[in-house]
């Protein structure tokens, strides 16, 4: 009976986790893949190393000089933000298009409409 008093039901249990289930806490994400900028080229002597953006979002450029002298592009993601070779500007600048004819023609009506309101009810 005692231990029946003890097991309360609606009491939340402490959870029990096997420690090789879980992998150890680290207060930083490692990452799982390394990628090389140089490929399969050698560079030597390198002493300082330059990172500037570019204009394309997710993108750098990465200048490395010492005895040799490296530039390369990198792109975390994979150029995800870049147009396909197939994608059609045409129908892009047609549409910004309708959409401007359509701005002015719904300005113009309202700006009607507002007047013949105005001049209704005077």
């Amino acid at each position: 009976m005692l231990d029946e008093l003890k097991e309360d039901p609606d009491k939340p249990q402490p959870i029990k986790l096997k420690s090789e289930a879980f992998p150890k806490y680290e207060p930083v994400i490692p990452s799982a893949f390394k990628r090389y900028l140089s490929f399969d080229q050698k560079l030597t002597g390198l002493k300082e190393v330059i990172t500037f953006p570019t204009k394309l979002e997710s993108t750098t450029q990465v200048f490395v000089f010492g005895h040799d002298l490296f530039l390369s592009r990198m792109m975390p993601d994979n150029g995800y933000d870049l147009l396909d070779e197939d994608f059609s500007y045409l129908a892009l600048f047609a549409f910004i298009l309708v959409l401007v004819v359509g701005d002015f023609l719904a300005s113009r009506y309202l700006k009607k409409r507002s007047i013949m309101r105005t001049f209704l009810t005077r």
